[in-house]
Parts: structure tokens; sequence; C-alpha cells
């Protein structure tokens, strides 16, 4: 049922905010995770998983909530998922054991910490816990889960990849990247290229992640979504200040959360302008092309009129998979470039280089064979109309105390000017 490994800790036992279990597998034979596992069984790796609960709950409603979500989500996936509470201690559901009596033991054992955020009348509008797992599955198999995933949106919580340490918990989000498309530019490519160009400026520098999220102005009459920059809390300044700062200042992406009380007219034409991306943006699909073999031609597609980026898809380790996101009015154009001009883009490569391909990926091809085919074959989460209406579950509202004045600190007034001289195009940013 669960095993346990037991550490010495100096919590304070008084502490409300730690929920206590004891759990106790002296009568339990079950082994450690990571024993007696089959070789053919996917390797286990440990994540951090952040979880948001709402506000309205008090202390022992947001414990028996979080427990209970934890609890079905090892029930779900029998010997694939082990969480691993506050203690230190492992709990997993095998397929042989009785859920109720493991429910019971969840419900009863256990250590899981819980932190309140307040707003600045110390009142209570979010709980947050931060979960380690050993585990054989990504996040997304979690939400893909329909009877797992209906109790976490019933209940009205958020879980998120946490890539920061485990005992940070107070997260901000400090403000937007405008100009990219969410549907088809992937959150680790974006987080690439915002890292290598931050790293002109810092080599050492703050941890952040993206999240996709609905953005709105403060009287909320214009809405979009964006990737978000979030950050912990107590490096939100620095970073905020390498996001203004060098090349970002010269070609200014990164929209601070403060400027939606600031300076509210730029941050809705900010909004704005990003909308115009999801209206111009179509895509032309390549295959067969690893990262070291477009590095050969990448330039040379960028030089055609009315390209913005080339970015890899979710597919580029299996097919090589790549996107040409487009300006819509020159995309039969510019498909017409590509077709004319193939076999001799393709000579740029190395012979050598063409060679260490793959044996999986099929020969280098523009995948989209008419002008029509990129936009009607995406999926639905790509089209214009459901990145403004259908609501993300991972981030409504989730901005993090964006109007903190000492931590989001509003940029030089110079960023405030490059910002608003900035182009309504979109091919100014870093490919």
């Amino acid at each position: 049922m669960a095993s346990t490994t037991f550490n010495k800790t100096t919590d304070d036992d008084s502490d409300p905010f730690v929920i206590r279990k004891n759990w106790s597998s002296e009568d339990d034979s079950t082994a450690n995770a990571g024993s007696n596992r089959s070789p053919n069984k996917p390797e286990m790796r440990e994540i951090l998983i952040k979880w948001q609960m709402p506000g309205n709950l008090i202390l022992q409603d947001t414990k028996k909530q979080l427990v209970a979500l934890v609890t079905e989500l090892l029930i779900c996936y029998p010997d694939e998922i082990t969480l691993i509470d506050h203690h230190s201690r492992e709990w997993a559901f095998a397929a042989k054991d009785d859920e109720a009596q493991f429910a019971a033991a969840m419900e009863k054992e256990s250590s899981i910490r819980v932190h309140p955020v307040k707003d600045k009348n110390q009142k209570t509008i979010k709980w947050i816990a931060i979960t380690r797992f050993l585990t054989s599955r990504e996040l997304q198999d979690w939400k893909e889960n329909d009877h797992f995933y209906s109790m976490v949106q019933e209940t009205k919580t958020y879980m998120f990849p946490h890539p920061f340490p485990y005992d940070v918990w107070d997260i901000s989000s400090i403000g937007f990247i405008k100009d990219i498309h969410v549907a088809h530019y992937t959150r680790d490519h974006l987080h690439y290229m915002i890292k290598q160009t931050i790293e002109k400026q810092e080599k050492v520098h703050p941890t952040f992640q993206l999240i996709p999220q609905r953005i709105t102005n403060k009287d909320k009459t214009a809405t979009t979504r964006a990737y978000t920059v979030q950050c912990a809390k107590a490096d939100a300044r620095q970073l905020i200040h390498l996001l203004t700062h060098g090349d970002f200042r010269k070609q200014p992406i990164f929209i601070p959360f403060k400027y939606k009380t600031v300076q509210p007219e730029i941050f809705t034409k900010c909004i704005r302008k990003q909308n115009e991306v999801y209206h111009k943006t179509w895509v032309i699909k390549l295959e067969g092309i690893s990262p070291r073999s477009m590095e050969y031609i990448r330039d040379e597609i960028g030089t055609i009129p009315g390209v913005f980026h080339v970015v890899p898809t979710r597919r580029i380790t299996e097919t090589g998979e790549w996107k040409i996101l487009v300006d819509h009015t020159k995309c039969s154009f510019i498909h017409r470039q590509l077709t004319s001009g193939w076999n001799a883009l393709l000579k740029k490569i190395p012979i050598d280089v063409l060679n260490q391909e793959p044996p999986k990926f099929c020969s280098p091809r523009i995948s989209s064979q008419k002008v029509r085919n990129y936009q009607d074959e995406s999926s639905e989460t790509d089209s214009y109309g459901s990145i403004l209406t259908t609501g993300t579950d991972m981030s409504h509202g989730l901005a993090d105390n964006d109007d903190d004045d000492q931590m989001n600190e509003p940029p030089p007034p110079i960023y405030v000017s490059h910002l608003c001289s900035g182009s309504s195009e979109v091919d100014h940013v870093p490919r």
C-alpha cells in the first residue's frame, strides 16, 4: 500500500500549516519505491508540482481537499506515481491494495505543508503547496485523465510544474511576452531563446518559467492569451531588470504586469498587438529536419518576406517537424518560394550532416502541401477563436501579486518609449 522512509525533522509539531501523518509500514511488506521494478517499465524520476487552491477555504478544508486529490492521483496510477511527503516518506498505491483502506490512511496520516498567500489586507487569497513525486508520467498525462482531472477542476485547483527549489513556494508572475503565438511557439523553445538573451547580460540569473495565461487589462475591456514569466518572488526585481535591459530594450517583448495600473494605455495596446499575432499568423510545416540541419537553412528561410519565425514543434525528436510562422496575406507566396527553391535550400546542408539524421526521419520535405492544409489540420486549440475564448485551466487569474509596488517596480522610461515605438510586426522577435 505505502512505504515510508523515516528521516528526522525539526518541524514544530504545533505548526498549523503542516498536514501530519504517521504512516507506519511495520505491518506492510510493500517495497520502497524503486525496488522490484520491472526493467521494462519507464524510468521513474523526481518532479515537483505546485498546487494552488482557492483562498476562500479554511485551513482544514484546504488540507482535506489536497489530500483527496493526491490520493485519487495515486489510485489512478498504481505503481506509477509515488508521493514523497514532507517527512521524506513514500506513498504509493499498488494494484493489489484496497482503495478505501489506502484513502483512509492518506486522510489520517503523513505530512504535506500548505502555505497561505495573503493580500495587503492580510486576507488569504489562495493556498499553495509544493509536492514531490517519483513518476514515469508527465504532468500532461495527469491532466488527460478525465476522472482525476475532473476532480481538480471541480475543486478549482490548479497544478503547475515547479522548476524552483522544494522550499521556494512564493512564486510571482511578473509580466507577459508579446508577439509570440502561444499555440505554435513551444514553451521549451521560447524559454531557451529568452534564457540565451538574458545570458548576454548575466551568465548567472534567476530561475524562471513560462506559463500560458489569459491576460486582461484593468478595465477588462481587452483580453488575450500569452506566456507569462514566473519566478521566485525574491528574484522578481532582478529578473524584471534583466528582461527590460540589454537586447530586450532594443527589441522589447516583455510587458510588466505593473503596466496594468501605471501604464494602462500601453498595457491595453500590447494586448491588442498580441491579438494581431493570432489574426495574422498562419503555418507552413516542414519535416525530416534535425535542429543541427536547420541551422544551415534557418536564416535563408527567414529572409523570405512575410516569415515571422521558424520554430520546432513538440514532434521535433520524433519526426523532425518544424513550423514556419508566416503572415497570412503572404502564405501562398511563401509556400511557392519554398517549393521552387527547396532543392537548392537543402544543398546548403552538408552531406555528412544529412547522413546523420535519425533513421526514423523521412527525407526533408515541406509537409504542408496545400495553402490551407496547415490551418485546417491544426488542432482546435490552435484557432484564434479558441485562444481568446477558451479559459486555460493552468493559469486563469494567476497574475500573482501583479499589484505589488515594491516587488514589481516599473522599468525605466526609456524602455517604455521603446515599447511605445515598437512595430506591430512580429518579425523582430529573436528567431
